[in-house]
């Protein structure tokens, strides 16, 4: 017999999904098309890297604090109040042109979405069935990977068509869906284990140590993902090979197919098959990417990112969040989302700079470099630890 507190697929879960699909797709609008604004105003690879590399800056600086809130203080609040920034934002790049300003604007961004994807992800981990957390983690995950299969393509080709003006303002109004929405979402507020809110305390409590060995795995792994999803645009219109839109749109195909397995098997098998097929895919992916030749070769790049990219990202986040009570859930998952934030942001700038010294082909081949890394940091730490599946209460 299924009971409510069992059922996966409540009123309210399926209204968090929707929320964070709608708001995925108004973001990821400028995931790869913001590198294009940058250069369009005078700068260059760098630069935009360096825009990648501030706003995850900020993202990471701000989700301790984030997940502080979220455990000691309101599970809601900061759910709107980083709506209301990541509608304001793009309407404040449609009327800024100096790239100095876009640059401090890009710090402000990441504030918000800190802000709104932590509270997201707390939530929904907070009303998802302890036998089913992976596969709802999986499933809320795959929201995000869905707005991946549309929202690059849409923001390029209104890029095209109407321009940057067009593109931010649609994806402000976008967002704003999302901020209407958010107001029926239900939330479980939690009172136990609260800390005092001393500022030593604050410290002492932003980041989970349980959360620590899946976050390390994932920065390691997440920084090739933030050098292909900042210049996989810019590089195939520089090669004349495929588009981006199509690079993202394959890729989300695959990351959704994948995402709907991989959080069964890793509640069943544990999260080990996962991270070794992970890293082997996104490694082959690489190679691809950096010696393309074809447009069928473009297709299988991007289909392999995101098998790879597909069953790591949920399973690692289970992980994080799999031996964390309720109430130290906001921190758990500020501090996976800190180190998401971090891979991707460091990825960013990292590889502009590779590309300014070295081009596109070789930048992608150092990238797996850091896969290696990640692979490493599982095997001999990772696996070992509570938080593992074999370990897990």
């Amino acid at each position: 017999m299924t009971t409510e507190k069992n059922t996966l697929w409540t009123k309210n879960f399926i209204l968090m999904c929707v929320v964070n699909l709608v708001m995925f797709i108004g973001f990821q609008m400028l995931v790869s098309t913001f590198p294009f604004f940058v250069m369009h105003l005078g700068g260059d690879e760098a630069v935009a890297g360096v825009a990648s590399g501030l706003f995850s800056v900020s993202s990471l600086m701000m989700r301790p604090v984030v997940g502080w809130i979220l455990d000691n203080k309101s599970r809601k609040i900061l759910l709107f109040f980083g709506l209301a920034g990541l509608v304001l934002l793009p309407v404040l790049y449609a009327a800024i042109n100096i790239i100095v300003l876009i640059l401090l604007l890009r710090l402000f961004h990441g504030i918000f979405w800190a802000s709104t994807t932590t509270s997201l992800n707390t939530n929904a981990s907070d009303i998802i069935p302890k036998e089913k957390f992976g596969e709802g983690m999986g499933y809320f995950g795959l929201t995000a990977t869905i707005s991946l299969s549309v929202a690059p393509l849409i923001g390029l080709t209104v890029m095209d068509k109407l321009g940057f003006n067009a593109l931010f303002l649609s994806s402000a109004c976008i967002v704003a869906v999302a901020f209407i929405l958010s107001f029926n979402i239900k939330v479980k507020e939690t009172t136990k284990g609260r800390s005092p809110s001393s500022v030593k305390n604050i410290f002492k409590n932003i980041i989970n140590k349980n959360a620590l060995p899946a976050s390390a795995v994932m920065f390691l792994f997440l920084m090739p993902y933030g050098a292909v999803t900042t210049f996989i645009a810019v590089y195939a219109e520089q090669i004349q090979i495929g588009s981006g839109g199509l690079f993202f749109a394959v890729m989300a195909i695959s990351t959704g197919i994948v995402r709907i397995f991989s959080g069964k098997i890793s509640d069943k098998k544990g999260e080990a098959p996962i991270v070794y097929t992970g890293v082997i895919c996104m490694a082959v992916s690489l190679i691809l990417i950096a010696n393309l030749s074809s447009p069928l070769t473009f297709i299988i790049s991007a289909l392999l990112f995101g098998v790879g990219f597909g069953g790591m990202a949920p399973t690692m986040q289970a992980m994080a969040m799999r031996t964390s009570p309720p109430e130290r859930r906001g921190s758990a998952s500020s501090t996976y989302l800190c180190a998401f934030d971090l891979g991707m942001g460091l990825g960013g700038v990292i590889s502009g700079y590779f590309v300014r010294w070295f081009g596109y082909s070789h930048m992608y081949k150092f990238m797996i470099v850091t896969l290696l890394f990640s692979f490493l940091v599982y095997f001999f730490w990772a696996r070992k630890t509570p938080s593992a599946f074999k370990k897990a209460s």
